[in-house]
């Protein structure tokens, strides 16, 4: 131990003497990639916005006005004339957990819906354990022999649901607030919305080290980042975890398309039609992640991959000037992907290689200043994400973890550019055991 600290002490006067002796252009070399990576758009964005909705609150308060448009989203959701909203929950061999996902789908406050319920040709006692809520009224069980994947299972609820108004996509292995189906209904009170994010939280957060890093991952990325991206008219994604959707929407567009990321796809499909799609803070979906780094590792590239796939390859057309889908949202939204995502990515990558070699004697400085960077930024967003919270004692609990993510961020980079590299070359994501082999031959290979 009194080694370590020696070390660390003798490492510490070394990066100021390192310091003292660089100009301001050197540092700025140094934190070149912070700056233009992750500053402007993870931190700056969050800030600006958070300081927006700050001025708008104080603004009712000093003036005593009311929220208008709160109050009439409030009567939408709540009046006599709420939408009917059918809920498709599909899954295969979830005997231990969709059991679970039902009763919590059944303790809504909302009462205008349905639950339509399809075991996806399970091979375990999936439907033994479902048939309890056979004589619910509010729920439809059924049963297929042939798995299709979870995209020909929602198309199956879709022709299903003929009463729903809005169409909401769960997964079988979540659980939802009591408030969920009324706050993810409310942005539909504007006509020009066809799709709502509801806010995905971790559930088995407190389990072990990388469970704490994916809770944190999801503030940042879900509960921040597309209250963000709603905010500026960008949202491209409405989580398959629980999303809602305008059933006229679904149907224009000719509902699922095969995944992985049939989500993301769908979303982007209701965007390239014109419509608007917003993100639901208050209406939250609790989620088990992985529990282990091969978990994350698997989860995470097929992720990517889905990415790469509809984003850069399929839905390209939306940031092509002259294409009929173009708009500027709509090209930010790919963009976005592509720059942040993408380029950089690989940019990150080469920067800290050609300093690595090119440098190597100040590779440990370049660490620790980078890990500094990272750290003072973290604790800024946590301060954003309090001001947002519902659950601020959770919530900080959370995000404190998020200052060791370091070594975090660092693998989900690899993983990144590993799977954009396994798709863009080899296009991976059709091999991906995700969807039957069946269902994802007889697909478009786009």
């Amino acid at each position: 131990m009194e080694f370590l600290i020696k070390n660390l002490f003798d490492y510490f006067d070394w990066c100021l003497a390192i310091l003292s002796s660089m100009n301001r252009y050197h540092l700025l070399e140094i934190y070149a990639s912070f700056l233009i990576i992750d500053g402007p758009r993870y931190i700056l964005s969050k800030i600006v916005m958070s300081l927006w909705d700050f001025y708008k609150e104080l603004r009712l308060i000093i003036f005593k006005k009311e929220n208008r448009s709160a109050i009439e989203q409030e009567i939408f959701a709540n009046g006599p004339n709420a939408p009917f909203i059918s809920i498709i929950c599909p899954g295969k061999n979830e005997a231990h957990c969709m059991p679970a996902a039902i009763r919590s789908l059944l303790k809504q406050k909302y009462e205008n819906f349905e639950i339509i319920v399809i075991d996806d040709g399970s091979t375990d006692n999936t439907w033994d354990a479902i048939k309890e809520f056979i004589t619910h009224p509010k729920v439809r069980l059924y049963r297929r022999q042939m798995a299709g994947g979870k995209s020909s299972a929602a198309n199956m609820g879709l022709k299903i649901a003929i009463k729903g108004d809005i169409i909401i996509i769960v997964d079988s292995d979540s659980g939802y607030d009591e408030n969920a189906l009324s706050e993810i209904v409310k942005p539909f009170y504007d006509p020009r919305v066809g799709g709502v994010a509801g806010d995905i939280r971790v559930r088995n957060w407190r389990v072990n080290l990388i469970t704490r890093f994916q809770a944190a991952d999801y503030l940042h990325s879900i509960s921040l980042g597309r209250r963000f991206t709603s905010w500026i008219g960008t949202l491209a994604i409405c989580s398959g975890a629980f999303s809602a959707f305008r059933r006229s929407a679904v149907e224009a567009v000719g509902g699922w398309d095969v995944g992985p990321g049939e989500d993301g796809d769908l979303t982007i499909k209701i965007r390239k039609i014109g419509y608007k799609i917003k993100f639901a803070p208050k209406s939250i979906c609790y989620t088990d992640v992985p529990e282990t780094w091969h978990g994350w590792w698997k989860q995470r590239r097929r992720w990517n991959r889905g990415m790469v796939r509809y984003k850069m390859r399929k839905h390209l057309d939306m940031a092509i000037p002259g294409s009929s889908s173009f708009s500027f949202t709509n090209m930010l939204a790919i963009l976005d992907v592509l720059y942040f995502r993408i380029f950089l990515c690989y940019t990150f990558f080469i920067y800290f290689i050609g300093a690595f070699f090119l440098t190597p004697v100040y590779a440990p400085l370049i660490i620790g200043l980078t890990f500094i960077a990272y750290s003072i930024a973290n604790l800024l967003i946590i301060c954003v994400q309090m001001f947002y919270s519902d659950k601020q004692a959770e919530d900080f609990e959370i995000l404190l973890s998020s200052l060791i993510m370091y070594p975090y961020r660092i693998f989900q980079r690899i993983i990144r550019i590993i799977s954009i590299n396994e798709e863009l070359f080899f296009r991976k994501s059709y091999e991906d055991p995700y969807i039957p082999k069946r269902v994802g031959k007889a697909t478009i290979h786009w």
